[in-house]
């Protein structure tokens, strides 16, 4: 064994015995999310290894692990919504259009995502008020927030607060710093490697290179920024932390939820919630709790237009029959949420980065569509022909399913096995054999009455063959899919987390978990 296996080892051990010396203390919760790791690639990151912490407290720490229902749309925005406020299908998609405002709302934009924000603040009590949040889409209440898309880049980090704070912790922690750079020098070279295999796969050049620095960014340095900043926030009895991890997802979007690089990362994340495991149990302050879930999973999906020869936008203006508005109209549509995750890390990154928020308006005809789910608005013209262009969508567009409700208000869905009313024939949708049929049932319910949502809903999952995603990507999620709904929480053995007779929690069930914890 290593010297510096050892020294983990004993870490660890320190940490594993502290936790029953600490009863007379106030508690803390750490809840840590690992963005798009579904149950079933999490179980093959433990059998495989690439995770040895987490089976660790598995294994030998009395922790449990349950299943989670990510609800609909299976995407952070979502998902965060729920678990921080309570709100459930809060917004119908990564991207959509306010119809009131006649705004594209990109939900990566700290303007969109902090007026989202500030609906769900007025709705619901903020799980993290008082405590922190680090890489997550809302702040939930958090006192101090850094990497979010409602609070961009270092935000409200104590390192910027005075000029001589990140002068004097590099001095301190210059062989942190030093790992750091080594890491991203590793992991440079991984991105390049992988850049070059993209191109031997036909993949797109400048896509490709334009991922580089993104990788590095998200996979490296936004994961130690944030391990770092809980690490303090422990320090400091900061009552209750929540950090999202994007590695995984990020490289899952690019080259699938199963490929060897989605899979790396895993190994990375794992340390890092090693160091804030042992970080949490060293605390002087507060007996912590830590939890941790994944928001949701992800499906291997093909590309629609790599499929069909043709963006979705095109396909869909051929069977309208007139121009439509592909939202947003800037280059990086094709490639979903990649690259625009580097904006979280600040101006200063992204500036290096194709990135940006068009002022895109809800012209007569419009589609959003960054994923498998898409939305359609339909101008006051085209609302009188609804369901032809529904059934013409499916047969001639060859989307999987559109879904809308009638005239009557009843809620129809086409597929090519036909026309199938919701809920009475959800099954036809979504398969009768989905763990989460029911629920799933009433979530795609709400979707489509969802405000915001289109006149048309487009969904790419597909029951019997492998799904459609509509930008450029090899893994997606937002849709309604066994793998993309299909998350898992991980927790210790007393915590008030249950899965009951439903046999698996979803995020107001976590939330709760997590009030009742805090609350004891």
């Amino acid at each position: 064994m290593t010297q510096s296996s050892e020294t983990q080892k004993s870490s660890e051990q320190n940490a594993f015995s502290s936790v029953n010396q600490r009863s007379d203390k106030n508690t803390g919760l750490i809840l840590i999310q690992i963005d798009g790791l579904s149950r079933n690639q999490f179980q093959k990151a433990i059998n495989s290894a690439k995770m040895p912490f987490l089976k660790k407290l598995l294994n030998n720490k009395g922790y449990t692990v349950h299943s989670f229902y990510s609800g609909l749309p299976s995407s952070t925005p979502a998902v965060q919504a729920e678990l921080f406020y309570g709100v459930k299908c809060a917004v119908p998609s990564f991207g959509f259009i306010n119809r009131k405002s006649k705004e594209f709302y990109n939900m990566l934009s700290s303007r969109f995502a902090l007026r989202v924000q500030k609906e769900l603040a007025e709705m619901g009590r903020g799980l993290l008020t008082g405590g922190s949040a680090y890489s997550d889409c809302y702040t939930g209440g958090a006192s101090r927030a850094s990497f979010c898309a409602t609070s961009i880049g270092f935000g409200s980090w104590w390192l910027l607060r005075h000029p001589f704070n990140f002068l004097h912790f590099m001095l301190i922690h210059w062989l942190m710093f030093l790992r750091i750079a080594l890491l991203m020098i590793f992991e440079t070279g991984l991105a390049i490697f992988d850049l070059f295999k993209g191109l031997i796969s036909r993949e797109n050049f400048f896509s490709e290179l334009n991922f580089v620095p993104t990788r590095v960014g998200i996979c490296v340095l936004l994961r130690e920024l944030v391990v770092t900043a809980v690490s303090r926030d422990i320090r400091h009895g900061v009552p209750i932390i929540h950090c999202n991890f994007l590695g995984y997802d990020e490289q899952s979007h690019r080259r699938g939820p199963s490929s060897r690089f989605a899979h790396w990362t895993l190994k990375g994340i794992d340390d890092a919630v090693r160091r804030i495991y042992c970080a949490s149990q060293r605390s002087k302050k507060l007996n912590y709790s830590l939890w941790a879930y994944s928001d949701h999973g992800q499906e291997s999906s093909l590309p629609y237009s790599k499929l069909f020869g043709k963006s979705i936008g095109q396909a869909i203006s051929d069977v309208i029959n007139r121009r439509v508005l592909e939202t947003p109209d800037h280059p990086n549509f094709n490639s979903g949420v990649q690259l625009e995750r580097g904006a979280l890390l600040g101006k200063w990154f992204s500036r290096w980065l194709p990135v940006g928020w068009p002022d895109s308006t809800h012209k007569p005809t419009a589609i959003t569509a960054v994923g498998p789910i898409g939305h359609i608005y339909l101008s006051e013209q085209d609302l009188q022909r609804k369901e032809k262009i529904a059934l013409d969508l499916v047969l001639q567009a060859n989307i999987p399913a559109v879904i809308f409700s009638d005239a009557s208000g009843q809620v129809k869905a086409y597929t090519s096995e036909g026309c199938f009313v919701l809920p009475e024939n959800a099954d036809r949708i979504l398969g009768d054999d989905h763990q989460f049929l029911a629920e799933a049932t009433l979530d795609l319910l709400a979707l489509q009455k969802n405000r915001y949502s289109g006149d048309l809903i487009i969904i790419g999952w597909n029951r019997g063959d492998t799904p459609l995603t509509f930008p450029m990507e090899n893994g997606a999620h937002a849709g309604p899919g066994r793998e993309e709904t299909h998350g898992f929480v991980l927790t210790p053995a007393d915590s008030p987390v249950d899965s009951g007779s439903k046999g698996y929690l979803r995020p107001l069930d976590l939330r709760e978990a997590a009030f009742r914890y805090m609350e004891s």
